[in-house]
Formats: structure tokens, C-alpha cells, sequence
């Protein structure tokens, strides 16, 4: 599991061994990693010349490479790995990662998009946390991968997506409820949510594991921002990185 460290750089900690910390070579002073199913990883950090852009490291390679792209705002890639979907003004974009001209994504009355977005396992949905609606509070939504009008997803807000359960049924996603963030769950088709969580502070950021069986994500309960993991149904959480 890749993380990031402004200190450090990414780092990685190994899924069977909690506290099994170490660095990605290359790496140092990125942030932000971004993994794409093929294994590529995108990374945001000072490029050639010190200016802030983004590098990516080709699955099957070693070296960091500068890539020739727009400042992004919180890019995803697209599950062939060839695109990038971000965020600009409130909208959301799709970029061929060999550069080019972004494509406007519709999302109908959705137009004040914040940067938590991501395609369903299959590419065929895009979960979206919008604040339009609701005297501005943020909401989730899935519309068609390519534009289309979104369908609510959560009962209440504000609510943040973050994670597709690996079989596309369910969304992880953080929300702050009685002025305490918390990770939450619910199928995609909407209904009562799950709460999985429930500490002081922020608990955040939770992404199923590849094999549907975990859920790993960010919390302050120690006192820092650490990655944690805990079963689906919230049982078992265990302090990853010390």
C-alpha cells in the first residue's frame, strides 16, 4: 500500500506486516500517489526545472519520468490506464495521459465538484461528491462514466466518496455526522447508510482492498495522520503504519 510523507517522499507499507514501513526508491519529496490497475503510478512533486507538476512511474519500470500535463487538481486515472479524470472549477475533465486536449465530463447540475471522484471497477460509473444542492453541503452521486445526469447516492450530508467496493456494489466514503468524520459505507443504489467508524477527529480517506475483504484508511486517533485497516463490517482495526 503506497502513502505519502511530505518529509519522506511515498512510502509503502507491506499489507501483511503492520508497521513494515519502507521507501519508494526514486521517489523522494512526491505526494499524492495515484495507482492505476496496470501498475503505472502517478505522483505530484517538484519536475525538471523546480517547478510543481507531475511524474509517473510506468508499471515494469523503475525510473520517474516527467510528464507533459496541465496542473491537475487531484487527478484519477480511468481503469484502462491511458486517461486522467480531474478537477477544475467545480467541474470534472478526462485527459489522455500522452497529453492533449482535456475533455469536459457532463454532470448535469453537478457543478461544484470537489476533488473526490473515481470510476467504478468496471469503468462503466463515476461516483462524484458534489456541493450544489443542500445549502451547499456535499453529497455523492454516480452518473455514467461518460456524462450523464447523476443519481444520489447518500441520504445525508456533507458526505465525501473515497473508495468502490472491488464487485462496484457498495462505496466507502468519509462524512461528518454530529460534527465527528467518520468512514461510512452504502450500496450504490443508495439506502441506510453503515457506519464503520467512530472516534474523535478525522477518520478518513478508506479504500476497499483489492480483494473486498478489507478496508484501509486514514485516522488521527493516535494524535498524526496514520494509515489503519479494518474488516469490512468495521471490526478488527489495526494501526498499519507506527
Amino acid at each position: 500500500v503506497l502513502f505519502s510523507r511530505f518529509t519522506f517522499g511515498i512510502l509503502q507499507v507491506e499489507v501483511s506486516a503492520p508497521g513494515r514501513v519502507s521507501a519508494v526508491a526514486g521517489a523522494e519529496g512526491l505526494a499524492y500517489p495515484k495507482c492505476a490497475r496496470q501498475g503505472h503510478v502517478l505522483a505530484a512533486g517538484p519536475v525538471s526545472g523546480g517547478t510543481w507538476g507531475h511524474r509517473v512511474r510506468w508499471a515494469g519500470t523503475t525510473a520517474w519520468k516527467d510528464i507533459d500535463l496541465p496542473t491537475l487538481a487531484y487527478p484519477n486515472w480511468t481503469r484502462d490506464g491511458k486517461q486522467l479524470v480531474f478537477n477544475r472549477g467545480g467541474l470534472l475533465y478526462a485527459l489522455p495521459v500522452s497529453g492533449g486536449t482535456p475533455r469536459k465530463i457532463d454532470t448535469g447540475f453537478a457543478t461544484r465538484c470537489n476533488n473526490d471522484h473515481g470510476l467504478s471497477p468496471d469503468g462503466t460509473l463515476l461516483a462524484i461528491s458534489d456541493q450544489s444542492q443542500e445549502d451547499g453541503r456535499s453529497l455523492i452521486y454516480v452518473l455514467p462514466a461518460a456524462g450523464g445526469t447523476p443519481r444520489r447516492v447518500t441520504p445525508f450530508g456533507p458526505s465525501y466518496w473515497h473508495g468502490w467496493s472491488p464487485d462496484g456494489k457498495r462505496l466507502a466514503y468519509c462524512a461528518e455526522r454530529g460534527g465527528q468524520y467518520d468512514i461510512y459505507t452504502i450500496s450504490v443504489d443508495g439506502g441506510p447508510e453503515t457506519q464503520l467508524t467512530d472516534f474523535p477527529g478525522l477518520d478518513d480517506g478508506p479504500e476497499y482492498a483489492p480483494d473486498g475483504k478489507s478496508i484501509w484508511f486514514n485516522s488521527t486517533r493516535t494524535g498524526l495522520m496514520q494509515v489503519w485497516r479494518m474488516d469490512v463490517d468495521g471490526s478488527n482495526q489495526t494501526h498499519m503504519v507506527k
